[in-house]
């Protein structure tokens, strides 16, 4: 089920395809849509991301919305990046004695040394590249994934050694080490039952 961002986002560009297409029915073309692209019938099934990239997508070619079209043709990749980042930073949360967490872009750029693709290129403090193909950002995230499991282990953590995207770590003051894990997001529809 989409979030209520990506619920707005798909009503918008709907509106512009519409229009666009000179629909008369957007109800009706709302529903061609979802059925061609996606083999569902109601906007409850749309999953968060690829199903929801791919509607985006075909709504961005209808209504010829270039830069939405361009977003949406690179977000499977972007999430990757992101994940790569959030597994970063649990490495270096792992590694790290104390509540400060060193920039990652050092310990980034070694491991991509090591691993033959190309560097990190740092533009300053807050801005840097990552120019690397979808291939290479799954290799990277495997290789970041492996070494925080195996840190995991090395610091004497018994629970699940699954990736969990937005946990973070932090070792107590007796040596043990502590997780967070992010709060549930709230339901992208909220229902209301009138009283008869």
């Amino acid at each position: 089920m989409i979030t209520e961002r990506q619920a707005a986002a798909f009503w918008r560009l709907l509106g512009a395809a519409a229009r666009h297409q000179a629909v008369p029915d957007r109800e009706a073309y709302r529903k061609r849509l979802l059925r061609e692209e996606l083999g569902v019938e109601h906007m409850s099934e749309i999953g968060r991301t690829r199903d929801y990239d791919r509607i985006m997508h075909r709504l961005a070619l209808e209504a010829e919305d270039w830069d939405a079209l361009a977003h949406y043709g690179v977000a499977g990749d972007r999430r990757m990046a992101e994940l790569v980042a959030d597994c970063a930073t649990q490495v270096l949360q792992l590694c790290c004695s104390d509540l400060t967490v060193p920039s990652g872009i050092g310990y980034v750029n070694g491991i991509l040394a090591q691993a033959r693709l190309s560097p990190v290129r740092v533009v300053d403090a807050d801005d840097y590249w990552l120019d690397l193909s979808p291939d290479d950002l799954r290799i990277l995230l495997q290789i970041l994934d492996t070494h925080r499991r195996r840190l995991l282990k090395r610091l004497g953590w018994t629970g699940h050694l699954a990736y969990a995207h937005g946990r973070r770590w932090r070792r107590t003051t007796t040596g043990t080490l502590d997780c967070t894990d992010p709060p549930c997001p709230l339901p992208a529809f909220h229902v209301k039952i009138l009283a008869a």
